[in-house]
């Protein structure tokens, strides 16, 4: 069923303020801002009788895609999203040919009957009981063995983009991953990071080079972990280690309720119990589709298909 709804590329003047009052940075209009300037997409305010959202329009090749406020999901204000979900695709112009959705496991519990794919989502549910000194031992060992090997760890500033990019394109090469996010991205969430509390960019440093990188945000009762990267060279550093512990530290004393460490490849179950071994729990995430038409949804399957075996060769 579909409802009344007003959408627009700038948000109504309430938006901000509402942002604010509930701690939502990755709904808000400066987070929409990094987006459009790193990535290229422009964002759909929508504000009906079934509630309101920020959505996100990429362009793949000939399709329009959008992501329900892109990484994470969510609405900004409560009401019935299924309702919201399909005013919108009826709605928006130009029509997108996909909307994906974004269901943690760990917020709100959505009933939504269309297909979704699932991944395991890992996050520390009960933050302000964590404590380092219950970590398995190994963890507590090498976070200790970081500072005596002269790890340091501090705040990156917007002028650290490009060594932050070539941290993260170095460890998604290892991992035979596809770079998307590029380097006006990173210099934009830097540029954020400086003047936003709820972002934290840390970076560990070996001697004057950039070993290891973080990025987490803060998003309602929420601590989100977004991006990292290291240096394989520094792999003996512990820097990624070290990183964890700070930002999760940090996520701690800012008074967030959970820790989440976001999904990982299901082909890569090391990466799980990782990040587990922080006191995580395991959930499956869901990723919610809904096609303009059968059609578009084959050919955008088809077109990721092709593009998946060129770039195996």
């Amino acid at each position: 069923m579909e409802g009344t709804l007003s959408l627009s590329e700038t948000p109504p003047p309430w938006w901000e303020a509402r942002c604010e009052e509930r701690g939502l940075l990755l709904h808000s209009e400066r987070w929409q801002a990094v987006l459009t300037a790193g990535l290229g997409c422009r964002p759909l305010y929508a504000v009906g009788d079934a509630g309101a959202a920020v959505f996100n329009l990429f362009r793949k090749g000939p399709f329009r895609i959008a992501y329900l406020a892109h990484p994470v999901g969510g609405l900004l204000e409560g009401g019935e999203p299924g309702q919201l979900l399909t005013s919108f695709m009826a709605q928006a112009r130009p029509a997108p040919h996909l909307l994906r959705i974004p269901c943690s496991a760990f917020g709100d519990d959505w009933t939504l009957d269309w297909e979704a794919a699932e991944t395991p989502e890992t996050a520390i549910c009960d933050l302000q009981a964590w404590s380092e000194e219950r970590l398995p031992s190994g963890l507590r060992r090498n976070i200790r063995l970081s500072a005596r090997r002269g790890c340091r760890v501090e705040r990156l500033s917007s002028g650290h983009g490009g060594l932050v990019y070539a941290l993260y394109r170095a460890s998604i090469g290892r991992h035979g991953g596809s770079l998307r996010y590029p380097p006006a991205y990173f210099s934009a969430l830097l540029e954020l990071a400086g003047r936003e509390r709820r972002l934290r960019c840390l970076g560990a440093w070996v001697g004057g080079e950039l070993a290891a990188f973080i990025v987490v945000a803060g998003h309602g009762d929420t601590c989100f972990y977004l991006h990292g990267g290291m240096l394989i060279e520094h792999a003996a550093s512990q820097g990624p280690t070290r990183l964890f512990a700070e930002a999760i530290r940090w996520a701690r004393e800012e008074g967030h309720a959970t820790f989440n460490f976001m999904s990982s490849p299901p082909d890569q179950p090391s990466l799980v119990r990782y990040k587990e071994r922080w006191g995580g729990v395991t959930r499956s995430h869901r990723t919610h589709e809904l096609a303009r038409s059968r059609f578009w949804k084959q050919g955008l399957r088809v077109s990721q298909a092709l593009y998946d075996r060129f770039r195996s060769g």
